[in-house]
This record gives structure tokens, sequence and C-alpha cells, in this order.
């Protein structure tokens, strides 16, 4: 009988361990997700900073619209990299 108790605590107790070493798994990696994702977003307002001064400098020398939307279908092809 003591025998039978003492297996099954040792049973749960191994459960419990491995949902903690599950838990810090997940916590590790959306940490990773985390990280990743800041730094896509760093980039992402990075080119748009750029792509605006560009905007600035050829939007006053004329053609603004034309270099608008050439500006807008490449942030489009960039998402949709970036998606796959």
């Amino acid at each position: 009988m003591r025998r039978g108790r003492e297996d099954e605590k040792d049973e749960k107790e191994s459960k419990r361990r491995i949902e903690r070493r599950k838990e810090r798994k997940r916590g590790g990696d959306e940490k990773k997700e985390d990280k990743e994702e800041e730094e896509e977003k760093e980039e992402e307002e990075e080119e748009e900073e750029e792509e605006e001064e560009e905007e600035e400098e050829n939007g006053s020398e004329g053609g603004g619209d034309e270099w608008i939307e050439w500006i807008e279908g490449e942030r489009e092809k960039k998402r949709k990299m970036k998606q796959v």
C-alpha cells in the first residue's frame, strides 16, 4: 500500500516537473518572438523614415503623385515578403 502511494506521489511530481519545464520553454519562446517582433518594428520604422525623407526630397521637385504611388507599391511588396 505504501509503495503504491509513493509511486503515485513520484508520478505526480514527475508530471509537475515536466509541466514546469514546458512553461519555462514557452516563456523563452515568447521572449524570442517578442524580440523578433520588436526588431521587425524597428526595421519598418527605419525604412519608413528613409522613405519619408526621400519623399520630401523628391516630392518638392515635382512628380510627387507618381513618387508616392511607387513608394506605396514598394511598401506593399515588403509587407508581402515579410508575410511569406
